[in-house]
């Protein structure tokens, strides 16, 4: 599927809700090239794959809106990250997840791993904000998650392994540093 043939990021809230209410729940690539699916990655959740018009700093052509427990979240696209950092062996033991030719969380997620500190290294990814409807206009809020919903967010939003956020040497430090 070619970046012509997905749907065009709303106009307006309505328009967004209107595109979730409408998947097409038989698409399921699971290549990548996915223009919209359901359950994923957990029942309820939905994602719609947007095309940017140039590639972000992270290298990144598209971006995902995950609709979780009827909100809307997507990539904030500014200044803020999250910031963290896990253990050498964590590291070492998921080091596919940060390659950027295998899974689609290397190309979001930033590891410091020039600089080993205290047996730990440094990452950033783009934080997260939730679509809110403003008189029809899809305004960007912060919002703070529970743990367990970030998670969900964090794997909807950028692909990552359950399995690497759940390590115990996986510690997110802030949200919105920035």
């Amino acid at each position: 599927m070619t970046n012509q043939s997905r749907k065009p990021y709303p106009s307006t809230f309505n328009e967004l809700v209107d595109q979730f209410n409408n998947l097409d729940v038989n698409n399921t690539d699971g290549l990548g090239n996915q223009c919209e699916h359901e359950n994923n990655p957990y029942q309820g959740c939905k994602q719609i794959e947007y095309p940017l018009d140039e590639p972000i700093s992270y290298g990144e052509d598209l971006f995902v809106v995950l609709k979780y427990k009827d909100n809307y979240y997507q990539t904030s696209f500014d200044e803020h990250e999250i910031t963290g950092c896990m253990t050498q062996e964590v590291y070492e033991k998921h080091k596919d997840d940060f390659d950027e030719e295998i899974s689609c969380a290397g190309e979001w997620i930033d590891v410091e791993t020039e600089q080993l500190t205290n047996g730990t290294y440094s990452f950033t990814i783009p934080s997260f904000v939730q679509l809110v409807d403003q008189e029809n206009d899809i305004e960007q809020e912060m919002v703070y998650l529970k743990e367990k919903d970030s998670k969900v967010v964090l794997e909807g939003l950028y692909g990552f392994n359950r399995k690497l956020l759940d390590e115990e040497g996986f510690t997110i430090e802030s949200f919105y540093d920035g």
